[in-house]
């Protein structure tokens, strides 16, 4: 947390892989003050590949996760509202998803 206190962070990622979901996605943490301040990542990473799925994104801080890393500096570094975890899929992207989109668009 020194280093915080001497530089002022923008943006903190954790990156992590699951085998769960399919997709590219994120967990955040919820600003009351600000509700849609960390969603405009996300949305960004969401429009510039097809593969990151915005829809999968939470903002749900429950205190069973109150541990990760993620919430642990927010609460630590409140004034920092980035703070994401990125979740990338072990078992790769939703390609019947893909494949519809890219139909859609196409034709």
């Amino acid at each position: 947390m020194r280093m915080a206190k001497q530089r002022k962070f923008e943006f903190i990622c954790d990156l992590h892989g699951h085998s769960n979901q399919f997709d590219i996605f994120s967990y955040g943490n919820r600003n009351e003050d600000d509700p849609l301040e960390n969603k405009v990542f996300p949305l960004m990473l969401s429009k510039l590949n097809k593969n990151f799925n915005f829809n999968y994104c939470s903002e749900k801080m429950p205190k069973s996760k109150k541990g990760t890393a993620r919430i642990s500096l927010y609460n630590e570094l409140n004034e920092i509202p980035n703070i994401l975890t990125v979740e990338a899929s072990f078992a790769g992207i939703n390609i019947v998803s893909n494949i519809t989109n890219i139909i859609k668009h196409n034709y």
